[in-house]
This record gives structure tokens, sequence and C-alpha cells, in this order.
């Protein structure tokens, strides 16, 4: 699994909601999730979206369950959902974008 990697001047909501979207992708889709990338808050937006989740490959009931785990997890994460090498990534990143990734104890954060 992943290490946790998270902006944290972020709001702490904000950080939670991302933290249970991305376990919940984890879970999921296993090793076909590529990354999740959010910024830093829920009111920035890029492609009217403000977490982009990377599959191997994406098909619409991917879209589906990527939008419920959404719903689910709370604090207004309006996820756009790419396959890998998708030119969204580089334009996420510039945007201010942070990698989420989940590390292999219990989901705490990794320092670095």
């Amino acid at each position: 699994m992943f290490p946790i990697i998270i902006e944290m001047q972020s709001p702490e909501p904000w950080r939670e909601s991302i933290l249970t979207f991305t376990r919940k992708l984890k879970s999921m889709f296993g090793e076909r999730l590529v990354r999740v990338i959010a910024l830093p808050s829920p009111d920035e937006q890029e492609y009217e979206s403000n977490v982009l989740v990377v599959l191997k490959k994406v098909s619409l009931e991917d879209v589906r369950a990527v939008v419920r785990a959404a719903v689910e997890s709370g604090e207004n994460i309006n996820p756009l959902v790419v396959k890998e090498g998708d030119p969204a990534v580089r334009v996420f990143m510039a945007a201010g974008g942070m990698n989420v990734e989940i590390d292999q104890v219990r989901g705490a954060p990794k320092r670095g």
C-alpha cells in the first residue's frame, strides 16, 4: 500500500474526508488505483472537480463507484476519474494538488 501524503495546511475536515475517500478507493480498486490527487481545499477546482482519481483503466461502473465513495466520504468531494497518463494529472499538480496515498500500517500519516 501507499504512504499518506497530504497538505497539512488544508482544513482538517477536508483532510479527513480525503483520507476516508482514498481508503475506500484503495479497498475498491486495489492495484488498479494509480493515484489520488486532492486540491488544497474543497473550494478549489480544476475541470469542475477538487479530487483527481487515476485508475489503470476506467469504466462507467468505476466512475459510479468513485462517485458513491465520494458521497459517503463527505466534505464536498467532487472527483474526476481518469485513466493513467491523462493530462489532467499535470493540471491538478500545477494547481497545488497533493498526492494522497494510504500507509500499510493502519492508515497512519507518514512524515517526510
